[in-house]
């Protein structure tokens, strides 16, 4: 029964690679493995950014517990950039974002491989700055080691204000959802539907003020600890 489940998950992981267009040349080119609802990614894609929508495309899926991204990144003999070169698009690209106005975002790239570091304010600015990155041609990786200045707020009033705007969303069951703030960091527990709602709780607790790191341990309904 769990081989065909497997089997099961593996046809669509692919359907739905074939079919989103971001990600589509990734079919051809990457093999998939389901166990158990953990997916494994692996083969060659022409781009980092076509990576990262491969492993979208996996977890936005019912029955995915996880994924494991293990997708090479070659870029097209016409796409090969020096370090330099990258380096220097990469400050055009991070400059004129606004997103990242006031921040002291740094990088530096060895051998196509982008590497973040500085501080911002919120999370969203460091998934800006790495989706900016993976979108520059020739890119073959990015290490986001950008740090969170928080602010400084009481564990109550963090507490307080996640709790509020999970109880908004429309997309998580908050009731479901344990809530634990120690210090600065956020510790998510219980089970959710889905891994799409794993993610919208965390990007929920992410969005508080005075949050530097939050640790998902929110499971998929059926699934015991991944």
């Amino acid at each position: 029964m769990m081989m065909k489940m497997d089997a099961d998950l593996q046809r669509q992981v692919l359907e739905e690679l074939r079919f989103d267009p971001k990600v589509s040349e990734v079919y051809t080119g990457a093999a998939v493995l389901a166990n158990e609802g953990i997916v494994t990614l692996s083969g060659q894609v022409h781009s980092y950014a076509q990576k990262v929508a491969a492993e979208e495309a996996v977890l936005r899926l019912q029955g995915v517990r996880r994924a494991i991204n293990d997708l090479e990144v070659i870029p097209r003999p016409e796409e090969i950039r020096s370090d330099p070169e990258l380096e220097e698009a990469l400050q055009v690209v991070l400059s004129w974002n606004s997103s990242l106005a006031g921040t002291s975002v740094v990088s530096t790239v060895d051998n196509g491989w982008v590497f973040l570091g500085g501080t911002v304010t919120w999370d969203y600015q460091r998934e800006v700055a790495e989706r900016e990155a993976g979108q520059l041609a020739g890119v073959r990786g990015v290490t986001n080691g950008i740090a969170i200045q928080v602010k400084t707020l009481g564990i109550e009033n963090i507490r307080s204000r996640i709790a509020e705007a999970l109880g908004r969303s429309a997309l998580v069951d908050s009731l479901r959802i344990g809530l634990l703030v120690s210090g600065d960091e956020v510790i998510l527990r219980g089970k959710v539907k889905s891994w799409a709602e794993s993610l919208e709780a965390s990007r929920i607790a992410w969005s508080s003020p005075g949050v530097r790191s939050v640790d998902n341990q929110l499971t998929v309904e059926g699934d015991g600890p991944i």
